[in-house]
């Protein structure tokens, strides 16, 4: 026998809030209600229908596909028609969860009744059936696979094998299992084998052509970066041939002791997949290390660079056929990628270049930065939601030629290393606003603070909370914004934070509540879901007439 696990209907129940006399004659009201209507349906109910959910915990995913059968047709058949009350679900193999089994739902006899099928299936299965794994390459799995399973559903229809392939993700391995009768195997096996091949698959490490020491990683890292940005991969992709290109965050991780930058290319042509493959190494081949140079310049500076709508950087590209890559989009690393893109010996291009934006930037003197130290508390207040406060604190920079950069925490980006401060640098007198700015901005976040830290702290009898908080929390909300304050309420205590006065008005009012709430007497009556209907009446008239 396997294991099951029942899965029991929710009961909900009636809550009746009033003075005593009042509840007395509304449980009167409903139980008259449940007598004259519900009971005989709920009798009527457990003798015609009586539904569950079960899980069949016991069976291994390697016998789910032969359990549902070709084209799901054990599924069918134990399903039935229309008049057959059981849905029966089975999991992917190939895609399981801890939790994933089996799953029966409908009539409780039609549940034991395919329970039984499944169960006895399941043991003649494990006697006559054998299974053997196979190392088929990750990358390959996902054509084994198929749409939504379905190449896997069509190798069990043609062999009459079982194909479990292990999650797509790294550490779920390569061995692919092949499960059915003894006779069978072999030529599943060979069928898996022969679909695995029929896609030619080749893997490109870019490290293994600049090279995988610490050089040759840098290479590979400023090439990858250059070509994404010029989209001059995907170009290569052709009609019928997959390109993968790695994540930049897989490309910046790459280290000494794991040196890999791998691109596949996938095909069913595997001419065609050799020839991107070809065009791909003539890439990198095309970019050699030569090309390829960086300059530190003050970020503050780099609007003088790039010019208006870009001109400066037209300009570089012009005079040296140089291309110039920030570091990152926010303008915040002051390495600037240089690459030469022309067919001479590229050293004095890339020395031009960077003696003129040194030129550049030599001519504005005046950058200075200033450290403020700020308490990491204040430092979401300073930068807003998305950046929006920080952005206004520091004002429009878009016409500028110069620019203040803000770092909040201090320069590192390591969450870790966050400090206390606050870095302003920039231009002598945008600087000197901008901290203006940062300082007024904190100095009234801590009068605020200080004006609104009255705290009032006090309990109410657990059960009366979600009357406090109202449904979807709409009460307690609207507390909230009648006093301005914050309001919090959990197991019975209550936390209001805000303006000593209108802090203190606040509990007065929730206490009066709770005192209300005290003179009702509150009675529960658990009743199904399906028969609340039968409670409220047509449009409500059974409702109004308890009450």
């Amino acid at each position: 026998m396997t294991a099951s696990e029942d899965i029991e209907e929710e009961q909900v129940e009636i809550t009746i809030e009033g003075i005593d006399a009042a509840v007395t004659k509304a449980k009167e009201e409903i139980n008259k209600i449940i007598d004259a209507r519900v009971l005989p349906l709920m009798i009527d109910f457990l003798i015609q229908t009586s539904r569950k959910t079960e899980k069949l915990t016991d069976i291994p995913p390697d016998f789910y596909l032969l359990i549902a059968g070709p084209n799901d047709s054990n599924i069918t058949e134990w399903e039935g028609g229309d008049d057959r009350d059981i849905k029966i679900r089975i999991p992917n193999p190939h895609h399981p969860a801890s939790e994933d089994h089996i799953t029966l739902a409908g009539h409780r006899d039609l549940i034991a009744e395919v329970r039984e099928k499944i169960e006895t299936l399941y043991q003649k299965l494990k006697s006559t059936t054998t299974s053997v794994s196979v190392g088929v390459p990750r990358a390959q799995h996902r054509f084994l696979i198929g749409d939504r399973g379905d190449g896997i559903k069509a190798l069990l229809v043609e062999t009459g094998c079982a194909v479990i392939v292990p999650p797509l993700r790294e550490e779920a391995g390569d061995k692919v299992v092949i499960r059915s009768e003894t006779s069978k195997v072999a030529a599943g096996l060979s069928k898996v084998l022969e679909k695995a091949a029929e896609v030619t698959l080749v893997a490109v490490d870019l490290t293994a052509l600049t090279g995988k020491d610490k050089k040759g990683i840098a290479h590979a890292r400023n090439l990858y970066r250059y070509a994404r940005r010029q989209n001059l991969f995907s170009k290569l992709a052709t009609e019928g041939v997959n390109l993968t290109i790695p994540k930049p965050s897989t490309v910046m991780a790459v280290a000494e002791n794991h040196p890999s930058i791998t691109f596949e290319i996938d095909g069913k042509d595997a001419d065609a997949v050799f020839k991107v493959e070809s065009a791909l190494k003539s890439l990198v081949k095309s970019l050699p290390a030569e090309k390829f140079d960086s300059i530190e310049i003050d970020p503050c500076l780099h609007g003088i660079l790039i010019g208006k709508k870009g001109a400066g950087l037209q300009s570089i590209k012009d005079q040296f056929n140089v291309y110039c890559l920030f570091e990152s989009q926010d303008d915040s690393e002051p390495e600037i990628l240089l690459v030469y893109e022309g067919s001479d010996e590229p050293g004095p291009a890339l020395s031009g270049a960077k003696d003129h934006m040194k030129h550049l930037a030599s001519t504005i003197p005046d950058i200075e930065e200033q450290t403020l130290h700020i308490p990491r508390k204040y430092h979401k207040i300073i930068v807003g939601p998305n950046g929006t406060t920080l952005n206004a604190l520091i004002g429009d920079q878009s016409d500028r030629a110069t620019r203040v950069n803000v770092y909040v925490g201090g320069k590192s980006r390591d969450p870790e290393k966050q400090e206390d401060v606050v870095v302003v640098r920039g231009p002598s007198k945008d600087m000197q606003r901008v901290v203006k700015n940062i300082n007024d901005h904190v100095a009234e976040a801590k009068h605020t603070e200080f004006i609104t830290s009255h705290v009032e702290e006090f309990t109410i009898p657990v059960d009366y909370s979600k009357n406090i908080i109202g449904r979807g929390g709409k009460r307690i909300q609207e507390l909230r914004d009648r006093f301005g304050v914050q309001i919090k309420v959990d197991e019975g205590k209550v936390h209001i934070q805000g303006v000593k006065k209108n802090a203190e008005e606040a509990r007065k009012v929730i206490q009066t509540i709770v005192n209300e709430l005290k003179d009702d007497t509150i009675e529960r009556i658990p009743v199904k879901n399906e028969h609340h209907g039968h409670l409220i009446g047509e449009k409500g008239t059974a409702y109004f007439r308890v009450r």
